[in-house]
């Protein structure tokens, strides 16, 4: 254990000792709470991280690390990780500043059965979970996300319209709600801009987006968004669009239900000759289906 004058705690295992199982151990309000820095086979499990100006867990390059039944409160971020064959699961991330946790350039990592809640206190524009770029086979499963001011997720990506690049981001039995809170602008339940091929996002829960004035969706794919499916997802109860679309290419909507928003689904600003939908046997419950392009 190293904790270091600005209050960040490092940890660094011996060979035969990566265990964090039980640890009781004092953090200040400042800082980091665990960085783990290029050391791998790290288990993170049954602590407290409370009061973290800055991140509460920072994966700089790790690979295997697991986080499991952690609990976080009152920081200014929960997560940030680019490593690779890592898990983080059975933990809540609550009452934070920014956003709940962060993926850049990690491979084989999975999020999953966590709870969010009360999100972006001071920072409003950060995002519940924000996947940056370079993520290959990051998988989002079965987790609780509410009270964000902005996106509860955003994908994110540097490449527009490529598809000859698989990143196999999966979004799935995750229930997104209560967000926006009548705060925010321009967001979505799920967010993408810019995201390379091979995002599924599939059997969701997404209700009660609320925007201030405008542009509260539930799924939202903007600009750059290549080879995304959205499947078997249930949306209901937005202020603005059940689905919004600007530009997007190879874009799949399958057996969706959308229901109880301002409208069913827009898209705009089409590019030409590669713009395509794949649209086919979704539910909209409303008397207002929107479509325009130009």
């Amino acid at each position: 254990w190293y904790q270091f004058p600005n209050g960040t705690l490092y940890y660094y295992p011996t060979k035969d000792d990566s265990s964090m199982n039980d640890i009781e151990a004092y953090f200040s309000d400042q800082g980091m709470g665990i960085h783990t820095a290029q050391k791998d086979n790290i288990l993170i499990e049954n602590i407290e991280i409370y009061y973290m100006n800055s991140h509460a867990i920072y994966n700089s390059m790790a690979s295997n690390v697991t986080v499991r039944n952690v609990t976080v409160k009152h920081c200014m971020n929960g997560f940030s990780t680019n490593g690779q064959d890592g898990l983080i699961e059975n933990s809540l991330f609550e009452d934070i500043g920014g956003s709940g946790g962060r993926f850049h350039s990690t491979k084989n990592v999975t999020l999953r059965n966590c709870i969010f809640r009360r999100l972006n206190r001071e920072s409003y524009d950060q995002g519940g979970l924000y996947v940056a770029v370079n993520n290959y086979n990051l998988s989002i499963l079965n987790n609780d996300i509410s009270g964000s001011y902005s996106a509860p997720i955003i994908v994110s990506g540097r490449s527009s319209y490529v598809m000859d690049v698989i990143q196999n981001v999966t979004i799935k039995d995750n229930h997104i709600h209560h967000s926006g809170l009548n705060v925010m602008d321009d967001f979505g339940g799920v967010q993408g801009l810019a995201i390379p091929n091979g995002c599924i996002v599939d059997h969701n829960w997404i209700h009660d987006m609320n925007a201030a004035k405008s542009i509260g969706n539930g799924l939202f794919f903007g600009t750059g968004a290549a080879g995304v499916i959205m499947k078997n997802n249930l949306v209901h109860d937005i202020s603005h669009d059940a689905l919004k679309m600007d530009h997007g290419v190879n874009i799949t909507l399958h057996n969706n239900i959308l229901a109880y928003a301002n409208y069913m689904m827009t898209w705009t600003r089409y590019v030409a000759d590669t713009f395509t939908f794949h649209i086919d046997n979704n539910i909209f419950d409303s008397q207002r289906v929107y479509v325009m392009t130009g």
